[in-house]
């Protein structure tokens, strides 16, 4: 049976976003009066879904106050790019008539911006953004 259909995930998969998530959080975490940490160390605590991360960082860990900082930071800073190539297998998964998706935590404004800055506006059938949990929306 040949596929006809992916979901992706963005973040780590099409979008190499890593540090610029990194500098959005510390300044979260500055705003909230939690240490920082070095990007080794996020890289091994960051876990998802996201307000599980901040739940082990602080008992103040608000959605809303974290998405709204978030909303203020991230891309200002440091911008996240596309992976190496990606752009061209999508293109060609298109081309041979696989229907693909994204299902992603980040919220709905960066993840438009991005797919227009990395020229995939035509690529995906559907973007699910700002989901907490991807397996239950899935």
């Amino acid at each position: 049976m040949p596929i006809r259909n992916i979901i992706f995930d963005w973040s780590g998969v099409i979008s190499d976003d890593f540090f610029a998530v990194y500098k959005a959080t510390m300044e979260i975490f500055k705003r909230l009066d939690i240490k920082e940490i070095t990007f080794d160390k996020f890289r091994k605590e960051f876990c998802l879904p996201y307000m599980d991360f901040y739940r082990k960082k602080t008992t103040d860990a608000d959605k809303l106050l974290i998405n709204q900082i978030f909303l203020e930071i991230y891309g200002k800073k440091v911008r996240a790019k596309p992976y190496h190539n990606v752009k061209d297998i999508l293109t060609k998964l298109k081309s041979n008539g696989i229907r693909m998706a994204i299902v992603t935590s980040q919220l709905e404004p960066f993840i438009k911006e991005e797919i227009a800055a990395f020229g995939l506006e035509d690529i995906f059938t559907h973007v699910y953004a700002n989901i907490d949990n991807k397996v239950a929306e899935i």
